[in-house]
């Protein structure tokens, strides 16, 4: 891959870009949807001849794409124009949003064993693949900050949490402690719960994989001595696709 490469990953609430060259790449940068008309300036006089797209967001992707063809570079699409070599056990199996899919693959094609990916985001995934690298199934529930604006959204005369505490006040003797309590436990609880069905089924001790915008979130609440946070795993994984140029049926 001499020709630099756009990496992008679209997801519900926000662009991720980075600019690939040789091996290496540019720090990610982020656009919140509202800001994808800024974007494009990034790639004003860079040489890259393509741009790697994967995006579980359809209604942006005129936004993003548009100015790429405009300035006559090719938009590759994940799961569409390339495939990702990843076995799955899914229902039915072109159903697994690209996002998803990308992370399981990319964390067991470095890791080379049985692992979970946990994606903080917008919503909150626990994925599982199996050693022989074959994605098993996985949960979506509500991310934590969603919970978070749910309360907020529903009872605005509420403060918002410091969820920045490891420790909140026991027992809470204000509305402020109160609330940072109700948070701490909604999050630590979800996250618990996904861990051990997991651990259930799996025999238990699978790597964890963390990564999106609230994965040091997630992180405080899993066992540290299994787990890592990687934030822009999806970008890497569209990475090594651009590397390969893996064919393949997005659907298998």
């Amino acid at each position: 891959m001499a020709d630099a490469v756009w990496l992008l990953d679209l997801g519900n609430s926000a662009l991720k870009v980075s600019l690939a060259q040789g091996r290496g790449r540019t720090p990610t940068r982020r656009f919140t949807l509202a800001d994808l008309s800024l974007w494009s300036r990034d790639f004003e006089g860079t040489p890259a001849s393509s741009a790697w797209l994967c995006s579980s967001n359809r209604s942006a992707e005129a936004a993003v794409c548009a100015p790429l063809v405009r300035a006559g570079i090719a938009v590759v699409r994940v799961g569409e124009d390339i495939g990702v070599p990843l076995s799955i056990d899914y229902e039915p199996p072109n159903s697994l949003g690209i996002d998803r899919r990308v992370a399981a693959w990319e964390a067991w094609r470095t890791h080379g064993r049985g692992l979970a990916v946990v994606g903080a985001g917008t919503a909150l995934t626990w994925d599982w693949v199996d050693d022989q690298g074959r994605f098993r199934g996985g949960a979506i529930a509500p991310g934590l900050s969603l919970i978070e604006r749910g309360l907020r959204l529903a009872a605005p005369h509420l403060p918002r949490p410091d969820v920045g505490s490891d420790s909140p006040a026991f027992p809470p003797r204000s509305t402020q402690d109160a609330v940072n309590l109700g948070q701490d436990s909604a999050e630590r609880g979800l996250v618990l719960e996904l861990l051990r069905r997991f651990d259930e089924a799996s025999g238990g001790g699978l790597p964890l994989i963390i990564t999106g915008g609230d994965a040091p979130r997630v992180w405080r609440h899993l066992p540290k001595e299994r787990s890592e946070c990687k934030a822009d795993l999806i970008l890497e994984g569209v990475w090594a696709l651009a590397q390969c140029g893996l064919p393949g049926d997005p659907a298998s």
